[in-house]
């Protein structure tokens, strides 16, 4: 489609959720705070989610979304990403972003599996308990 022409807006095919409620909010100009109270959150916790440090729940997006004042087609494409995130398929070679990127990436998908999988992956100085064994972490809770 040349400049000049008409037609329905071009979406793009995926983006990230995160990037998504950041480019909603920015739109809306409104600060991390503001939308922290609109949406009863903390601007902190704004920020981790908008910055990708931690997944929200469908919950979470829901609020977000719609105090931005995002429509209901939105809201639902965003609740239904977040539902299907852990579904997708991975990129995990090295040189997509850089090495530091990748290691925060692999991380947090070892944590996230780490907690599904109910892993005492703290190890306690007296050895309570032999590392990787099932049952509630102990010592290090880093995780």
């Amino acid at each position: 489609m040349t400049s000049g022409q008409s037609g329905p807006p071009q979406r793009e095919l995926y983006v990230p959720v995160n990037v998504a409620l950041k480019r909603l909010r920015q739109r809306a100009g409104l600060t991390g705070q503001e939308l922290g109270r609109r949406a009863g959150m903390s601007q902190a916790k704004i920020s981790k989610i908008e910055t990708g440090a931690i997944h929200p729940s469908v919950e979470d997006v829901e609020h977000l979304a719609r105090a931005l004042g995002a429509p209901q087609e939105d809201v639902d494409r965003l609740t239904d990403q977040v539902e299907h995130s852990r579904d997708r398929m991975t990129d995990w070679r090295f040189g997509r972003d850089d090495p530091a990127t990748w290691q925060r990436e692999v991380l947090r998908a070892f944590q996230t599996w780490a907690v599904n999988a109910n892993l005492n992956l703290g190890v306690t100085a007296d050895g309570a308990q032999p590392f990787g064994t099932t049952g509630a972490p102990q010592g290090d809770n880093r995780f």
